[in-house]
């Protein structure tokens, strides 16, 4: 399996099904249009071989746990059926701060949609009812654990329900709990009959609610094994405005406008030793006229030891060379996903990326840089031109080709 096959997030896969442990914090597919990619998007637009993916059930962007797509037609037409006849049974686990029943419970309530939530009312005329079963199993840090096991399946079901009978999910906001870092519901467990061989088959991952949902949502889908470098810390979406932090292979790179004070260097240390990494480095956002490369400031070390020369990092499986002492990096990050496009000539679901045979496909890569998207299109099989204003830079760039085996002198380097 190369490293564009593996997916962290991938519980099982087969000819006919997928399923993935979703983290808490992603859709299960894009609520708009224009939205970023749920699950399912990401996955139909990762690799030519889901391209075809179906969506069977949901879960909200608030729990994490088992979700299951159909990846034929008959795993389509069978899991559908199976759902709809109540034959999947699914189990979740939740914690609430309230004490719960203390016996096994039955809920059965019509839901009715009042703007983001769902009220609970009595069952009525036509109106689809949903139905749960609920039972208190002990409990985890002082907070008691639930199980639901959810008869239908309509939305935000167990906590609109949980919520109407006296014990809202912890971290549901929405319901009336006690805000936390995540809303405390998972999908654990997921049984029903294979679609080509109608055996049993049951999906099962246990919740792990100490950890940040933040960085199970990174671990999802960036493969360690392939890619060492990521974003860790993203200013206020991470709770810390205006601070960035970055793995960068063996080392963490910091950036914030200003130098770092006694507990950020404190945090960014334990970071450090948690991954077992050999340094960390941080330098100042702002460029300072006469500070060097274009008057960005060069990083210093702050924690560990320090790099030599460069910095080895792996990228979906292609290996560049990074450097902290010219000013620049020499990797932007946030193009992982367009590179990894190039790699696995698959742009989206139905849309290649070289529509002739990789033998005979150009690529000019403009601007280049370090020429990252030269490597990627080189080891998908192109033939590139490479143009930047920057000899230094295309210099840079043709030893990432060599760290990769890529026969520089096959490819065009324009100073200009």
């Amino acid at each position: 399996m190369n490293s564009l096959d593996r997916i962290p997030c991938v519980l099982f896969e087969d000819e006919h099904l997928l399923a993935v442990n979703k983290p808490a914090g992603w859709n299960t597919h894009a609520p708009a249009p224009y939205a970023g990619e749920g699950v399912y998007d990401w996955l139909r637009h990762r690799l030519p071989r889901l391209a075809s993916l179906a969506i069977i059930h949901r879960l909200d962007n608030e729990t994490s746990g088992v979700l299951l797509f159909a990846k034929t037609p008959l795993a389509n037409r069978s899991l559908t059926q199976q759902f709809t006849s109540r034959q999947v049974s699914k189990r979740y686990l939740l914690l609430t701060d309230k004490p719960g029943p203390d016996k096994p419970l039955v809920v059965r309530s019509t839901l009715v949609r009042a703007g983001n939530r769902y009220v609970c009312r009595l069952p009525h005329g036509n109106a689809p009812v949903a139905e749960t079963q609920f039972r208190r199993l002990g409990t985890v840090d002082n907070y008691t654990l639930m199980e639901a096991v959810p008869l239908t399946g309509q939305t935000h079901q167990v906590r609109a329900q949980a919520a109407e009978s006296g014990f809202a999910v912890l971290g549901d906001a929405l319901y009336g709990a006690r805000p936390t870092i995540r809303v405390c519901l998972h999908a654990t467990s997921l049984c029903l009959r294979h679609p080509a061989t109608n055996k049993p088959i049951r999906f099962e991952v246990e919740p792990d609610w100490e950890y940040d949902p933040r960085t199970r949502l990174r671990a999802a889908f960036i493969d360690p094994v392939a890619t060492d470098a990521f974003r860790l810390v993203h200013g206020a979406a991470d709770g810390k405005p205006g601070w960035f932090v970055e793995r960068l292979g063996d080392f963490l790179f910091s950036q914030a406008p200003a130098p770092l004070d006694a507990a950020q260097i404190e945090e960014l240390s334990k970071m450090r030793r948690r991954l077992a990494l050999r340094g960390a480095y941080h330098r100042l956002l702002e460029k300072q006229p006469g500070s060097g490369d274009g008057g960005t400031l060069l990083a210093s070390l702050v924690d560990g030891s320090g790099a030599q020369t460069e910095v080895r990092v792996l990228e979906n499986g292609a290996s560049y060379a990074l450097r902290f002492d010219k000013g620049a990096v020499g990797l932007f990050l946030d193009q992982r996903d367009n590179r990894r496009r190039l790699l696995a000539n698959h742009v989206a679901a139905g849309f290649r990326v070289f529509a002739c045979p990789l033998a005979r496909a150009e690529v000019l890569n403009l601007f280049a840089y370090t020429c990252g998207f030269s490597v990627c299109a080189a080891l998908a099989g192109a033939r590139t031109t490479s143009v930047d204003l920057s000899a230094r830079y295309l210099d840079w760039g043709r030893h990432n080709f060599t760290l990769n085996r890529i026969d520089a002198d096959s490819h065009e380097f324009l100073f200009g």
